[in-house]
């Protein structure tokens, strides 16, 4: 079972419960609503609220593909990513991420940038470099996997969008958390995407 961490840290307040017989265990959205003023809306599995990105600078290739090739895209690129951070002695300041510059699609192939943080821009053979840039986004945190998050797209920019009043655009960002179960093997636990806010 996939447990998201925002909802597994109860504050001081709810662990108190001789004090404060109200208190509960449970995601109390009026509580986030005073300590996240920019929250848009959340429930038991996800949030989505109005988030600041610093710049990012990634390191990969832009590739043609439908949204579920995502994961052999993966596969294929991020080998080649890492040699070249690696003969260029670079620093990785972060895990990989997969950035959209079209609307994602099941059936057909539109523009996805595949990438790795590095410090600073690089030169490499076959390679580019993309910049996101530092803003305001809608960011989105559930429990997600690569290439099979097309609903959760289809619904952050129908509802929340059309709730703030405010259209989306490009890039979307999605970055993945991992961690190890018992057998050592990679779990995907958490998914952030960031929505760049049309202005």
């Amino acid at each position: 079972m996939l447990l998201l961490a925002w909802a597994c840290n109860p504050s001081a307040k709810e662990k108190n419960t001789q004090t404060d017989s109200s208190a509960t265990t449970a995601v109390d959205t009026t509580q986030i609503h005073t300590t996240q003023p920019d929250l848009v809306e959340a429930d038991e599995h996800s949030i989505t609220d109005k988030s600041t990105l610093q710049k990012l600078c990634l390191l990969g290739k832009e590739v043609n593909c439908s949204y579920p090739a995502i994961p052999e895209q993966l596969k294929q690129q991020l080998p080649a990513i890492m040699l070249a951070i690696s003969e260029n002695k670079a620093v990785i300041t972060g895990s990989y991420h997969i950035v959209l510059l079209e609307n994602p699609d099941a059936a057909k192939a539109t523009r996805i940038f595949i990438g790795i943080p590095v410090q600073k821009p690089l030169k490499a053979a076959g390679m580019s470099t993309f910049t996101i840039p530092a803003g305001k986004y809608l960011r989105h945190q559930c429990s997600a996997e690569p290439g099979k998050s097309l609903a959760i797209h289809r619904n952050v920019l129908n509802v929340p969008f059309k709730k703030l009043k405010q259209k989306a655009g490009f890039p979307i960002v999605e970055k993945y958390a991992e961690i190890r179960n018992d057998e050592m093997t990679s779990v995907i636990s958490k998914a952030t995407f960031y929505y760049t806010i049309a202005q």
